[in-house]
């Protein structure tokens, strides 16, 4: 990109830090970090514990300070092997049958990183030598916004409420696994149109990241993820929280780059201080000092001001340079912000319980609309003269290497400027560029519809005609001649001059198209020649 800021070179370094980083802590997290897990006994069984006594002791020595005790007595006609499941997050865990511990979770004593357990589903075996005992449960919640979460205890079986929790959960597993694998998609493709068709729009790899930071976060955040990987319960939660914090920040990357070609700051200057939040929230995390969950609200933050930069930027160019300069899939974006925010209401309202899918749905659509208009874009480019509008020398080598068939007969022109060099070298450049600009529109407005016209080099253009005879050829070679002195005539200050060589497969069967491109080439040639012994 030509001129490129240094504020954007610099939000760039710091999001591909910050990502690089947050892959690194979520890798560590996954293949280092566990929990421990005692159980005495266990098995399978399913109903609702509904009469368990409630008790919030309060303790100094517990991370926010209280200790939520559950107590009740199992049944003691109770005849059936079954399972005590519930479901908690942010809490250690300690089950008592009587006064004998059956059953702990925290966090591992080898873990340097994580402290919190994250999200688990505790299953502890009750068999009949059970019946009549005391069932106590112990949870110390590990931050005071988990105090308010209560579990809802079941007894039964273990395979029946796993699969209840799969199936409820379904929907929204499916949708996050769409995101990360539409984001894995549209990183890979925006990577080949940039890095070898260099056509792409940087925008959309950042709209790929987004995709898999937001499918990741709820994938890692559903509650059946602990159910289907309970050695990982941890991680997941770390994984969770920290996509959430990229998925702001690559939003705000991708929104950087709508505005950068104006050269407008503040969206640039909002990612470069995303992604320092995103480094000081995992550095506090890794250093022990903070744990990330507990700076979640900047996470939201990052979302809220990726949702404020658009319209202020757009104010901005409205009021200093007359202009919105918004982008042209506006609505998508409102429709983005709509799901975001609905999200964020319901996670509040819910105390944190939300199951946030508003924004995955408009995302997808979003997603899928955007990146479907860049790739197409993206192909346009690549097959396009960006001086003339005409198709180029790319489209026209695969043109003339195809096994695709042309209506016989057809025929090759090859149009060329005359005196352009004498043009540049006494009025300029820009002059020159004018000439082939007008030769282009020429081209265009005076050949069939069905015609391909491509700009083959500097001031060479070649077109091919299908279905056409040496009659039918020959007047449109004049008619491009009419139409180059019909110009002259109106525009006597610089006029263009253009020598035209044609070939036709008729007249030489079983030619190959690139063999009859060079016999309309040779014939252009001829023509410029005799053009300059006339001069």
């Amino acid at each position: 990109m030509k001129h490129t800021p240094w504020q954007y070179r610099t939000a760039v370094l710091l999001f591909a830090l910050t990502l690089f980083l947050f892959f690194a802590f979520g890798g560590y997290m996954f293949t280092s970090e566990r929990v421990t897990v005692f159980q005495l006994e266990q098995t399978h069984h399913y109903s609702t514990l509904s009469d368990l006594q409630t008790e919030l002791q309060y303790d100094d020595a517990a991370p926010a300070g209280v200790v939520k005790v559950y107590r009740g007595i199992l049944d003691p006609e109770l005849s059936q092997e079954s399972c005590l499941c519930f479901n908690i997050a942010h809490h250690n865990i300690e089950v008592f049958f009587d006064d004998v511990l059956v059953y702990s979770l925290t966090g591992a004593e080898g873990n340097r990183i994580g402290k919190n357990v994250s999200s688990n589903w505790c299953s502890v075996h009750v068999g009949q030598t059970h019946a009549g005992k005391t069932v106590t449960v112990v949870l110390t919640p590990l931050f005071e916004a988990a105090i308010s979460k209560e579990p809802q205890f079941l007894l039964g079986s273990h395979y029946a409420i796993a699969m209840d929790v799969l199936t409820g959960e379904l929907p929204l597993l499916v949708l996050s696994s769409l995101c990360v694998l539409l984001g894995l998609f549209v990183v890979a493709v925006s990577a080949y149109f940039n890095l070898v068709l260099k056509t792409g729009n940087g925008g959309i790899l950042y709209l790929g990241f987004f995709s898999c930071a937001i499918g990741l976060w709820k994938l890692a955040d559903l509650r059946c993820m602990p159910l289907l990987f309970p050695e990982a319960s941890m991680a997941f939660g770390y994984i969770s929280v920290a996509s959430l914090f990229l998925t702001g920040l690559c939003l705000l990357m991708y929104f950087s780059t709508l505005f950068v070609q104006q050269k407008q700051k503040l969206p640039l200057l909002l990612s470069s201080g995303a992604s320092l939040v995103c480094l000081c929230v995992l550095a506090l995390q890794v250093l022990g000092i903070a744990e990330i969950r507990q700076n979640l609200i900047f996470s939201h933050g990052l979302l809220v001001a990726s949702a404020v930069s658009v319209p202020l930027t757009a104010v901005f160019n409205r009021i200093v340079y007359k202009r919105w300069g918004i982008h042209r899939s506006w609505r998508l974006l409102l429709l983005l912000f709509v799901g975001i925010g609905l999200d964020l209401l319901f996670y509040y309202r819910n105390n944190g319980n939300g199951l946030m899918s508003f924004s995955i749905m408009g995302f997808i659509v979003y997603t899928l609309i955007v990146f479907i208009g860049s790739v197409l874009e993206s192909s346009r480019k690549a097959y396009t003269d960006s001086r003339t509008g005409l198709e180029n020398r790319t489209r026209w080598n695969e043109l003339m290497n195809s096994d695709i068939a042309l209506t016989e007969p057809y025929s090759i022109l090859v149009v060329d400027l005359n005196g352009l060099k004498q043009v540049n070298d006494t009025l300029g450049h820009e002059a020159g560029d004018q000439m082939i600009f007008q030769l282009s529109s020429i081209l265009r407005n005076t050949l069939p519809r069905n015609s391909v016209i491509c700009r083959w080099g500097g001031d060479e253009f070649a077109a091919l005609l299908t279905g056409v005879n040496r009659p039918m050829l020959d007047q449109q070679i004049q008619a491009l001649l009419a139409a180059g002195a019909a110009y002259n005539a109106d525009h006597p200050e610089l006029p263009i001059h253009f020598a035209v060589g044609a070939a036709l497969s008729a007249e030489h069967p079983g030619i190959s198209r690139t063999d009859l491109f060079g016999l309309a080439d040779e014939d252009m040639y001829r023509s410029k020649q005799e053009w300059y012994t006339r001069k």
